[in-house]
């Protein structure tokens, strides 16, 4: 899920802290030309209806991302999905550990 309203992930964030669950919060980040490159692989055309609403979104989203709030980044630009998961995965023992 992507948030660009940092109440609104603080929130989700805490929301999900009070239920008991134990939450990490990772923001997969890419530059606006992947961004751009992705949205076009998927078919959405800048100049449709979906794209005059989404493309300035990313690019809100990516300016929104740098903030402090969103510090556990992982850049995506070269990365599969697979990829993107096993950085996942490798950083999550540092994670649960702190938590210990």
């Amino acid at each position: 899920m992507c948030f660009t309203n940092p109440a609104y992930l603080r929130e989700i964030r805490s929301g999900l802290a009070s239920s008991g669950s134990l939450v990490h919060h990772f923001c997969l980040v890419a530059s606006s030309e992947t961004i751009q490159s992705r949205l076009k692989a998927r078919g959405v055309d800048p100049n449709s209806d979906a794209g005059r609403w989404v493309y300035p979104r990313a690019t809100q989203a990516g300016a929104v991302h740098q903030r402090p709030e969103f510090a556990l980044q992982i850049a995506t630009d070269r990365l599969t999905v697979a990829e993107v998961a096993e950085e996942i995965c490798r950083r999550l023992p540092e994670l649960t550990s702190s938590h210990a």
